[in-house]
């Protein structure tokens, strides 16, 4: 995999396309020289009422590769985000998610067990062919904690060593 100090684009796929700026406009994971398509991507939400994002990883050997993130905001929501992540990723050899939440995504206003944002999630991933692998973390990390858990990551100091593609994040509609 390319370093992800720079951008992390297939540049064997874009060559390909032989400057057909129609086809450039369609955008997807085989520009991700990062992205490996026999293995499951990882997702990890935030979600709020006007913005909702997500940022999208796989693992490879001992580092959290950070391949995406998308966002949707205004009248787009949660299900628009996860049909936007398996239009990327359309083209996976194993349509797998490792899906990991935390306790904000478990409450419901109005009571009801559908309502819950893991469960739109979860279902609205399965609507798309999906196979979702479903990890509740508890409680969120308290900030403090979360930051110093973060340093030590990018210093090498846990087991995960996050790795950033340039070109995939900020983006979305």
């Amino acid at each position: 995999f390319p370093s992800h100090d720079t951008a992390a684009s297939n540049q064997s796929y874009l060559d390909n396309m032989e400057f057909d700026f129609e086809k450039l406009q369609s955008v997807d994971c085989r520009m991700d020289a990062d992205y490996d398509d026999k293995q499951p991507i990882i997702v990890a939400f935030d979600a709020n009422s006007n913005f909702n994002c997500v940022s999208i990883g796989q693992t490879v050997d001992n580092k959290l590769l950070v391949i995406n993130s998308l966002f949707v905001k205004f009248d787009r929501k949660l299900t628009d985000l996860v049909d936007d992540i398996c239009n990327y990723y359309k083209t996976s050899k194993t349509h797998v998610v490792v899906f990991y939440y935390d306790q904000t995504f478990v409450g419901t206003v109005t009571g009801v067990y559908e309502n819950q944002l893991y469960v739109i999630i979860i279902r609205q991933f399965q609507k798309n062919g999906w196979l979702v692998y479903d990890k509740y973390i508890g409680a969120a990390m308290p900030h403090t904690d979360k930051n110093l858990l973060i340093n030590n990551m990018l210093r090498g100091k846990r087991k995960f060593k996050p790795l950033l593609n340039k070109d995939n994040i900020v983006t979305g509609k």
